[in-house]
């Protein structure tokens, strides 16, 4: 090892130099910019001598280089490690990209009944909503007296909307039906007679059963429905003995029943009495006709059942 202050060679062992005594500062590495061999000054980049182009610092570079080289490394080992967390993440995206494509008939599948539910629920929604508009809710008094007289009344009219095949008021449903009945109950709860009631709906509505023309002469002719006249067939005194002739009572119904069809063409059943359909001119309107003949008290059994015979028909041959 040369001297820096001498020029002297020097072993590699020796601390001073055995020349001049002085201290080879190349053993604590002050600058490492001098060449150890031969004493040349080198720019502290360099790791080899520019004059004997021996290693610098015994072959090892200066702490430039070594920094400079440390940071080439981490970046390199940084760029590895993105590439790998890229791969990585690549990786997963594939491995999800296969799973839902395994996936993807049993999610189409979901799709199909969640839309189908939807469908569903929708068009029931929109049927209700129709069914609603066309049937509108009916509120009824608690008073049983007052829907009594509103049911007496009502069926001596016809419904006046003129589209519900002229049902008669008791017993359509359709939105003008509710509205008229609504308009009797009225005069009904302000315990207006039933004279009244009558001439005021004849008034607004008409259609006024002819049937009851008589009764009620006030009411113009132009507001009276002109209605098939129901004849009462008259009591046959030779036969009072027959079960037929015998005054109807409560014990009658089945046998009035038994001698009719159900007449709606709706329900498709044939027996009167099996059947309890609400349709137009069905089972339970025949049925609460036949009741009402029978409360009257005053008709034989063969007169309840041409009555019911003459306005609803059905009657078994």
């Amino acid at each position: 090892m040369r001297c820096n202050k001498c020029g002297v060679d020097n072993s590699t062992e020796n601390k001073f130099c055995i020349n001049c005594g002085a201290e080879l500062k190349n053993q604590i590495g002050i600058d490492k910019s001098i060449c150890p061999s031969c004493g040349v000054q080198n720019l502290p980049s360099n790791n080899f001598c520019i004059a004997c182009g021996k290693p610098l610092v015994n072959g090892e570079p200066s702490n430039d280089r070594r920094a400079l080289t440390q940071t080439n490394d981490h970046k390199k080992n940084n760029t590895n490690t993105k590439k790998n967390t890229i791969h990585q993440s690549q990786k997963s995206k594939r491995e999800i990209a296969n799973k839902t494509l395994g996936m993807k008939p049993l999610l189409i599948a979901i799709g199909v009944i969640a839309v189908s539910l939807l469908a569903v629920v929708a068009l029931n929604s929109l049927f209700k909503k129709d069914v609603d508009s066309q049937y509108p809710l009916e509120t009824k008094s608690a008073n049983p007296l007052v829907e009594a007289e509103v049911f007496n009344i009502a069926s001596k009219f016809v419904c006046s909307c003129g589209t519900c095949n002229e049902e008669s008021l008791e017993v359509c449903k359709c939105g003008r039906a509710i509205e008229e009945r609504q308009f009797i109950r009225e005069y009904v709860e302000r315990n207006q007679k039933k004279e009244n009631i009558v001439f005021a709906l004849a008034s607004k509505y008409g259609f006024l059963k002819s049937q009851f023309a008589g009764e009620f002469k006030q009411v113009d002719k132009s507001k009276i429905f002109e209605t098939n006249q129901i004849t009462i067939p008259a009591i046959n005194l030779e036969n009072k003995k027959s079960d037929l002739d015998k005054t109807a009572s409560v014990s009658d119904r089945v046998t009035i029943f038994s001698a009719f069809r159900c007449n709606c063409g709706k329900c498709g059943i044939d027996e009167l009495k099996d059947c309890n359909c609400s349709h137009p001119k069905g089972a339970q309107e025949v049925k609460k006709f036949i009741d009402e003949n029978i409360s009257a008290n005053k008709y034989t059994v063969q007169q309840v059942i041409e009555l019911v015979n003459s306005k609803y028909g059905g009657k078994k041959i």
